[in-house]
């Protein structure tokens, strides 16, 4: 057997665990970007955030759309600090009261005691608290304090959970109660640190709790999956509103565009954490906050890059599509390999940045996948070479040659095909058949008048 050596030269791209994170990160949509952050900070101590709450929505409530979810540092601050002034609400909403009074057991609907089950139902106020006192509730109803008391046990362990609690402290505690965590850390913070919650006062709780600031971080990721207002939505169904991660406005014909995650720069390198690595004598303490450090400024890096790479991408798609935005044109023929060409990048890092992601723009929102018009051929002016059109010129061209025909004598799909050669686009009989089904128009016989 003749063995010899040799040596030869391949070329390799290996990705660092660096690298993978920030290609991670990029294909992420912002409501993704929101909670990984979120859990980042949950479990790093050198990852600080000034305000930890969620991007700009499109949806019903917000200024574009969509309410914004409730945060430590204003939501539940506000809970806190509003005053027992609620407006009873009227006949609001049949539907929550004759759930309740469903739920009621058979056992407990003696004579009268109907009655009084309604009338406190009626008095929830919009959030679905019990505001006033028992002796207040007993006045009115014209029965014993003790009457109101009984009903009220009742009425407490009735869905929706944390209904009819006097306070937040006390719906969020039976919420928790429900889900069979009495006694946890998160019923602990609950129920003695509400106010250091409302304020992010997360050293005071970490102190009062004898429990390290990651665990108190922890804990509460699930007080944001509580409901303070217990009844709200209650009588509709869950809507999923799309939030859009690149915000398109246009002002005095002028196009600017900004990107939803703002919210990202309220993320830093805590500078207290910093300042007791330094002072730490301990060699393992010391590793510890050196790579929890690390790895909170590759994070932030990633942030910048991912900003960078999607506010390109969305510059680009603006430039190309520009006659769509400004609603003068259909989309135009552009392909991933196009734009990536355009900007020097590859295609993967185009389909990642726009992977999940909705453009909000004047006329609407759209999904950014969907600026990629597939091409039809087109021929040149001087029949040479062929260009591209997008499939949405091509049927907008067999929308408008089926309004102008004779309807006593409507075009064929064959004719169709060799209308649209004429203007320079080389369409076959069964495209022309496929395009003109899917813009809901029927055969030329469904379209003749006789």
């Amino acid at each position: 057997m003749d063995m010899k050596l040799s040596a030869e030269t391949a070329q390799k791209q290996i990705l660092s665990l660096n690298q993978l994170r920030s290609l991670e990160m990029l294909a992420m949509d912002v409501t993704q970007l929101n909670e990984f952050l979120k859990n980042e900070y949950f479990e790093n101590p050198l990852l600080d955030c000034t305000n930890v709450h969620q991007p700009e929505g499109a949806g019903p409530g917000a200024e574009s759309g969509c309410a914004p979810a409730l945060t430590y540092q204003t939501s539940w601050q506000e809970l806190l600090e509003e005053e027992n002034v609620r407006e009873i609400p009227d006949a609001r909403g049949r539907e929550l009261k004759d759930y309740i009074l469903e739920q009621i057991p058979p056992g407990q609907c003696g004579p009268g005691k109907r009655e009084l089950f309604r009338y406190l139902t009626d008095c929830l106020d919009d959030s679905g608290y019990f505001t006033m006192t028992e002796e207040e509730a007993a006045r009115g109803a014209g029965v014993s304090v003790s009457s109101v008391r009984e009903t009220l046990s009742v009425l407490r362990e009735l869905e929706p959970f944390g209904v009819f609690a006097p306070d937040l402290r006390s719906c969020l505690l039976k919420q928790l109660e429900h889900k069979g965590m009495k006694g946890s850390l998160l019923w602990a913070i609950t129920d003695s640190c509400l106010p250091e919650v409302a304020g992010g006062n997360i050293g005071k709780i970490s102190r009062t709790l004898k429990v390290s600031t990651a665990e108190v971080r922890k804990a509460l990721e699930g007080l944001a999956k509580l409901s303070p207002r217990p009844v709200n939505g209650f009588d509709t169904g869950r809507t999923d509103y799309i939030i859009p991660d690149i915000l398109f406005t246009r002002e005095d014909g002028e196009w600017q565009i900004r990107l939803n995650d703002r919210w990202t720069e309220d993320y830093h390198i805590n500078d207290y954490y910093v300042s007791m690595m330094k002072q730490a004598e301990d060699p393992e303490l010391n590793q510890y906050f050196e790579k929890k450090l690390e790895r909170a400024r590759q994070l932030l890096l990633n942030i910048r890059q991912r900003r960078k790479t999607v506010l390109a991408v969305s510059e680009e798609l603006l430039r190309s599509q520009r006659g769509f935005f400004e609603g003068r044109a259909p989309l135009s023929a552009l392909s991933m390999q196009t734009l990536a060409d355009s900007l020097g990048i590859s295609v993967s890092t185009v389909s990642r940045a726009v992977k999940g992601k909705y453009i909000e723009y004047p006329g609407g929102v759209i999904a950014a996948k969907k600026l990629f018009a597939s091409a039809s051929a087109r021929k040149s002016a001087g029949g040479g070479a062929q260009a591209s059109v997008s499939a949405d010129s091509v049927k907008q061209s067999i929308r408008l040659l089926i309004q102008e025909e004779d309807k006593t004598k409507p075009f064929s799909d064959q004719k169709l095909s060799e209308l649209l050669k004429l203007k320079g686009m080389t369409v076959s009989r069964r495209t022309v058949a496929k395009y003109r089904e899917e813009l809901g128009i029927g055969q030329s016989f469904e379209r003749k008048l006789n």
